[in-house]
């Protein structure tokens, strides 16, 4: 079998500004103006929509003791959907996009599946769906995608290689929806108009996302049968070793299932030097606490890593001697107790930090929660039954709040402010109410050195002892939630999807429901180009307009300017665009806002008899404190005050309110008024005059 690409493809798309610099004129007190980032950025050599298929495979990697789940990146393909050839099935092809039908890209909820592939011939898509549960992990099966109306056929262009067609059914050539399949070959004569009608190939794959694509078809294919719930026959599995080719699944309950493999935007394999404590922030960024004293260890101090939901992974800050637990508090500062400093060293959210408790008593600091009161606690390891809980204050004054534990080494703190506390040699689970009375909560877990808690007060348990990790009901029901999937696990945490973290050597990831051995050919989708993927705007004054864009969010390509009420200036922005490579380009917009704004437009159309009066009306919001001037125009030419009777009589050419009597037939024509200030012109929509008996 061909080796699978293991690593992201060279980025073949070039940002390019198309606008610059932007010019928005905007009316006083008008609506908001929404600018289309496809009229201001694009891809250099590209037209239209671009859409990104992300591949990925699950296996597992083990590097001495340690084992760990890699979801790996195999490469990105690129495909320039062809708007002026199939019309139809682009847009059709779009609205399952945008639905999130085929994987909901960035906010995780839901991977496509490439559940069909035949060498030389097409890998197929667009069918099924990696399920997901409530809180975000999968929920032990995959799902059919969700299908919209029958899309007509539009076959025009041959299905040679790396093109995309829509699949359909046989025998009827308007039966399309939502799957879709790459040509590995040249398939012109089997795919054509003899066979049922042809199929309609909507796009082309650009760049080398070709090799990504037959990476996939170079997979083993097994026939599942219905092992997942549907008959699979030709199903691509990554490093397939035997067997049903299924994955073991542990559900919340405990329960084993078979199951695909689990997917998010974090990266897997990544080798960090004994890493402790993990933590998320409000932004979704997973930081790890790595000690020195491993033996594999990399550097001469503890650090804390950053992986962002991108992907992008480094050190945040160096510096620490015995990190072991971390928190965050609301304004994103991290508090990471640490026995080499005697305390808790608090980390900002620019990597500088410094030590905000050193206490002589703090001897072995280790497990850290926070309150809602804004206080931490801290637990002092003990190997005894010496441990004590300490609470610390926001001004960081130190009291003993529970002593007389044994070997406290975890925290968590439910959404009552009930700590709990894991007590590492006896294996037991204390619940402390926040009046400091302390019972027994759960028993029989082997080494527990890390707890997590989600948000319906569901704790997680790590055992060091046998590389399980336990969950625990807030009734106090224990199961075994996950079973031997890490090595010796130190720390846990969860993500806003449900998630669950572990450390045990390396950084991996374990979804809540899912954990794999191998792995399915799965991508999210991502409309990269036309529009693009994100973008932000800086510089923006307060008090004169607001800007609102959906940064992050691949299938919204708009930003919404609102001018504030009664306000009025020249502004200028600069909006920035980004590629998924986090490559950048920039161009200027420039903004004026309060330009004269007519709010009521004369009457469209208006007949006067020869000899009679007509009055023609605009009503215009401007500025107060700048001038606006008026000019009433006939066809184009200035309109002048005039009481000469052999012609017709004008009276408020530079009002809002043109009047006219003593009509002669001269007087017929488009009028329309001109609203001038110092900002810029507006022009009324025009009003036609007829004048009857000419």
């Amino acid at each position: 079998m061909a080796q699978a690409v293991t690593s992201n493809t060279t980025e073949t798309l070039t940002l390019v500004v198309k606008q610059t610099p932007v010019e928005i004129k905007m009316p006083y007190n008008g609506a908001p103006v929404m600018l289309d980032m496809n009229t201001v950025f694009g891809f250099k050599g590209y037209n239209g929509t671009i859409v990104r298929l992300q591949m990925s495979k699950g296996v597992f990697s083990t590097s001495g003791n340690n084992t760990t789940l890699n979801i790996v990146p195999t490469g990105n393909i690129d495909i320039q959907l062809l708007n002026t050839v199939a019309p139809k099935t682009c847009a059709n092809f779009m609205q399952y996009v945008n639905a999130g039908n085929y994987g909901a890209g960035f906010s995780g909820y839901g991977d496509g599946l490439i559940h069909r592939s035949v060498p030389g011939f097409i890998i197929q898509g667009g069918g099924f769906q990696l399920g997901r549960g409530a809180g975000g992990g999968f929920s032990g099966n995959y799902t059919n995608v969700p299908t919209f109306a029958n899309v007509t056929n539009e076959y025009k262009t041959p299905n040679t290689r790396g093109t995309i067609a829509m699949a359909k059914v046989g025998g009827n050539p308007n039966s399309a929806t939502s799957q879709w399949f790459i040509n590995l070959g040249n398939n012109t004569n089997t795919l054509g108009p003899a066979n049922n009608g042809g199929f309609t190939v909507f796009g082309n794959v650009i760049g080398n996302g070709m090799s990504v694509a037959d990476a996939v078809a170079n997979d083993t294919i097994v026939n599942l049968d219905s092992t997942l719930g549907q008959v699979q026959t030709q199903l691509p599995l990554a490093n397939y070793t035997g067997g049903d080719g299924t994955i073991s699944n542990i559900t919340p309950a405990g329960s084993v299932t078979t199951m695909l493999k689990s997917a998010d935007n974090y990266p897997r394999g990544q080798c960090y030097p004994n890493p402790e404590g993990l933590g998320f922030d409000a932004f979704g960024n997973l930081f790890i606490l790595t000690s020195p004293s491993s033996a594999n260890q990399f550097n001469a101090t503890g650090a804390i890593y950053e992986i962002q939901p991108g992907g992008a992974t480094g050190v945040f800050t160096s510096g620490l001697i015995a990190p072991r637990g971390l928190v965050f508090d609301g304004n994103g500062t991290m508090f990471i107790t640490d026995g080499g400093y005697g305390g808790v060293v608090e980390v900002f959210q620019d990597g500088s930090g410094s030590v905000f408790v050193s206490d002589a008593n703090l001897t072995n600091p280790q497990g850290i929660a926070l309150a809602s009161s804004g206080n931490l606690f801290v637990a002092n390891f003990d190997n005894g039954s010496n441990g004590t809980i300490f609470e610390i204050d926001p001004a960081g004054n130190v009291t003993q709040f529970v002593n007389g534990l044994q070997s406290p080494a975890a925290l968590a703190i439910d959404s009552n402010d009930n700590l709990f506390v894991a007590s590492f040699n006896n294996g037991t689970i204390t619940k402390i109410t926040p009046e400091g009375n302390v019972s027994l909560f759960a028993s029989g877990f082997n080494e527990p050195r890390a707890l997590t808690m989600d948000g319906n007060n569901t704790l997680f348990v790590a055992n060091y002892g046998n590389g399980t990790i336990s969950k625990i009901t807030p009734g106090g029901v224990v199961s075994v939630y996950l079973k031997a999937a890490t090595k010796d696990p130190q720390g846990l945490a969860l993500d806003s999807h449900g998630n669950l973290y572990a450390s045990n050597g390396l950084a991996a990831e374990l979804s809540n429901s899912a954990v794999a051995t191998s792995a399915l050919a799965d991508f999210q989708y991502v409309v990269v180009g036309q529009p693009l993927q994100e973008f932000f705007a800086t510089g923006l004054p307060t008090g004169v307009l607001t800007l609102s864009s959906t940064y992050g969010e691949p299938i919204n390509n708009h930003i919404s300017i609102t001018p504030v009420h009664n306000q009025a200036g020249k502004i200028q922005v600069t909006l920035y665009a980004f590629n998924l490579q986090g490559k950048s380009v920039t161009t200027r917009v420039n903004v004026v806002v309060g330009l004269p704004n007519i709010t009521t437009q004369p009457a469209a159309k208006s007949t006067v008899a020869k000899g009679g009066s007509l009055t023609l009306t605009a009503k215009v919001s401007a500025p107060a404190k700048i001038t606006t001037k008026y000019q009433w125009l006939l066809n184009g030419k200035m309109v002048r005050n005039s009481t000469n009777p052999k012609l017709t009589v004008v009276s408020g050419a530079q009002t809002t309110t043109l009047m006219l009597s003593k009509v002669q037939s001269a007087a017929a024509g488009n009028y329309t008024l001109q609203a001038t200030n110092l900002l810029g012109t507006t022009v009324s929509n025009a009003a036609q005059v007829t004048v009857s008996g000419s």
